[in-house]
């Protein structure tokens, strides 16, 4: 489920829906969807413009609404591990993909030190070369400007956390180890 607020609004879904048309992902809220727009495309119900083809989960829009919507979404979660996203240099629009809010500060386990800024739609920024993160967690549901210095593959950890992924790993090398009773 995501809701949308009147105006804009940066999306992403870490969900791949059943059906993947924009018409069904959307659903009743279309009446209320104005524009949606991606890095390349467009979709324009009223003026009947599609660009953007279908809905993807491995992508991130920015919707106008002309009220509050909620739009439902069901099917099944890809791994966010198993799905690299590629940035160019420059500014991209990347999808959490993830189903648990993350730090921003994680993301440069994956990109290294390209990472120049990252802004939200609520007007928060990652800035790591000054120092300054006013985003804090990167949210499910929600969608981020990137600006890179360098081509990079973005690649999410899995929704368990590191921390658990890694004890669980320790424990069952420890009792693998182990001599048998």
């Amino acid at each position: 489920e995501l809701t949308l607020q009147q105006g804009w609004n940066l999306v992403s879904s870490f969900v791949d829906p059943v059906d993947t048309s924009l018409e069904a992902v959307f659903g009743p809220a279309l009446a209320h969807v104005v524009i949606v727009k991606d890095q390349t495309g467009v979709y324009w119900p009223a003026g009947n413009v599609n660009t953007l083809g279908e809905w993807s989960s491995s992508k991130s829009y920015k919707v106008f609404t002309d009220a509050v919507v909620t739009i439902e979404l069901s099917g099944m979660a890809p791994l966010p591990e198993n799905t690299p996203i590629s940035l160019g240099i420059g500014w991209n629009m990347v999808a959490y993909l993830r189903s648990t809010p993350m730090p921003v500060e994680q993301l440069a386990t994956s990109v290294a030190g390209s990472i120049l800024l990252v802004k939200d739609d609520k007007g928060g920024v990652y800035y790591p070369g000054e120092g300054v993160n006013t985003i804090g967690l990167l949210q499910p549901g929600s969608g981020y400007m990137m600006y890179v210095n360098a081509a990079s593959t973005l690649t999410y950890p899995s929704n368990q956390a590191a921390s658990k992924t890694s004890s669980v790993r320790s424990n069952l090398a420890a009792a693998e180890a182990a001599p048998a009773e």
